[in-house]
């Protein structure tokens, strides 16, 4: 049920973006004169700012809603800002298809979810979604690299803890660091009562199980 809930009020927070950035995309062509202003002047989030550029931006203001667009020819990437706080993100591929979407909590004013790889026809797509206590702050965040509803990782700023998502329950993940200069962290999980070595770089997730070496 739970799921449910949180899959319907994520499909109509999407419709709603996407109602409000069409309805303002087809505005700003009503506004030929867009305000020209430079990154290093606002203070805009990281995440939001990236895709478009470093040049700055063209705001198109329509009423109390705020459109962004790239300085860059060929970038068609938009930031949409209402009353002071900024709404989504929107990053474009040269092709003119969505890539990513990043989304701001409108109460808190900081990124709650990132959809990533929507333009890959192979994958379904990624979702990360910050985890916010009831004050607003971040404790962590999960990463969901389906998109079907269930995360596969859950990171918690407590800890710091990092767990995986396997048979139907969550196993924490250990993190070593390597005795090679330049060698990524070896992350092990306890799976079946075994010491797997779990590679978190591609989805689904590699286990190789770590045999102990016997002493000759």
């Amino acid at each position: 049920m739970l799921r449910t809930a949180r899959s319907y009020l994520f499909s109509l927070a999407l419709f709603s973006l996407g109602l409000a950035i069409g309805i303002g995309v087809t505005r700003v062509y009503f506004q030929p004169e867009p305000e020209k202003i430079e990154f290093d002047r606002q203070q805009i989030p990281t995440l939001m700012m990236h895709p478009l550029g470093r040049d700055g931006a063209h705001r198109h203001r329509i009423g109390n809603w705020e459109l962004l667009s790239s300085l860059t020819a060929g970038n068609d990437s938009l930031i949409l800002r209402y009353n002071d706080t900024y709404i989504a993100a929107l990053k474009t591929t040269p092709d003119r298809r969505i890539e990513s979407i990043v989304v701001n909590h409108p109460l808190h004013d900081s990124v709650l979810l990132i959809l990533e790889r929507l333009n890959e026809k192979s994958v379904t797509g990624k979702l990360t979604t910050d985890i916010l206590s009831s004050d607003g702050q971040k404790t962590g965040f999960v990463i969901d690299e389906n998109m079907d509803g269930q995360p596969d990782l859950r990171f918690e700023y407590a800890g710091p803890y990092l767990y995986v998502w396997l048979d139907q329950s969550w196993h924490r993940v250990l993190r070593s660091s390597p005795r090679e200069s330049g060698a990524g962290f070896k992350h092990t999980v306890i799976y079946r009562q075994e010491m797997h070595e779990i590679r978190l770089e591609e989805y689904p997730y590699s286990l190789e199980p770590i045999i102990p070496r016997i002493r000759q």
